[in-house]
């Protein structure tokens, strides 16, 4: 069990398919989605956050973006070794795995799980966008 009493493993396509009801016609489920998770769809909701876009600005600009990855290599190198660890049991799950440095840039990603655009605008390619 989680916080709340909820576990979102036991859920994830259900929450999954609520989720994406919620953007495509902002109707909640209630039922399944716990009311601190739907204050937080309706915050960005209501902040017009695109869940599907990330803005240009978003990024930074591949000089910076090469920097930034050489800073955090170190990082990297001894978070890896765990999140190889994660992908094992989460390769067939529907979950996102994200390691940021300290000014909250990612520094590698990985999903799992359906094609879902929301992922793939999560987890940038190899590019640095």
């Amino acid at each position: 069990m989680t916080e709340h009493g909820f576990d979102p493993r036991l859920y994830q396509r259900d929450l999954l398919n609520a989720w994406e009801s919620f953007v495509d016609t902002g109707a909640l489920d209630s039922d399944l989605v716990p009311e601190y998770v739907a204050e937080s769809w309706q915050r960005a909701q209501n902040r017009k956050i695109d869940p599907f876009h990330i803005p240009p600005s978003a990024y930074l600009d591949p000089i910076a973006y090469g920097k930034r990855k050489e800073e955090n290599r170190y990082l990297v190198s001894i978070a890896k070794p765990f999140m190889e660890n994660m992908y094992r049991y989460l390769e067939k799950s529907l979950y996102l795995i994200v390691l940021y440095d300290s000014t909250c840039s990612w520094s590698s990603c990985r999903r799992f799980g359906r094609g879902r655009r929301r992922s793939a605008s999560l987890c940038p390619s190899s590019s640095g966008r």
